[in-house]
């Protein structure tokens, strides 16, 4: 069975996948580069990526106990394939930093940070996964080795993970309007 790491961009989903690779001795799959490795791609720059086609296929190119990694994993791993899932969430007032640093466009920007703020892919994998199987860490502000050892906490103690809500936060802060103008 295998270990998902998910979450939005920027919060740090291969750095933990890598180390816990390392540290686990298990193998890595990184959703997005099997897809384009597997023909699931498609649109001019390669960047869409089709999910049904993705679903299929993958379970045939991944080792039964690998991390997998990437936002889509709630789309594309099924449940009987799951021995955990880890969703890594960051405040959107760190993640703007991020994206900034990126080089991200306006929107991507915005879509990303809303997506976040409104728990979309948390969601899902909780949707896709089970509430029994899946665990929200808060990197904010931590450390690598911190969020690291906090992975392997919940993978082998079974510890409960963090409670996120950044809507309540951001509305607490005065920022609704900052993030959802339209």
């Amino acid at each position: 069975m295998s270990i998902v790491i998910t979450g939005n961009p920027g919060v740090g989903k291969h750095t933990l996948a890598a180390r816990l690779s390392e540290s686990l001795g298990r193998s890595m799959l990184d959703i997005s580069s099997a897809a384009a490795r597997l023909g699931a791609t498609g649109g001019a720059d390669g960047s869409y990526i089709d999910v049904d086609m993705l679903q299929d296929m993958l379970p045939d190119h991944m080792d039964a106990d690998a991390i997998v990694v990437g936002h889509l994993a709630p789309y594309v791993i099924k449940r009987s394939q799951v021995e955990r899932a880890l969703i890594l969430r960051r405040s959107p007032y760190e993640l703007e930093r991020v994206y900034d640093g990126r080089g991200y466009d306006d929107e991507k920007s915005s879509q990303n940070l809303q997506s976040e703020i409104l728990d979309v892919v948390a969601y899902d994998a909780v949707a896709a996964f089970g509430e029994d199987l899946t665990s929200q860490i808060d990197v904010t502000g931590r450390s690598i080795p911190a969020v690291h050892d906090m992975a392997v906490c919940i993978l082998k103690d079974h510890v409960a993970g963090d409670s996120v809500d950044w809507l309540l936060l951001v509305q607490k802060n005065g920022d609704l309007q900052r993030y959802f103008v339209y």
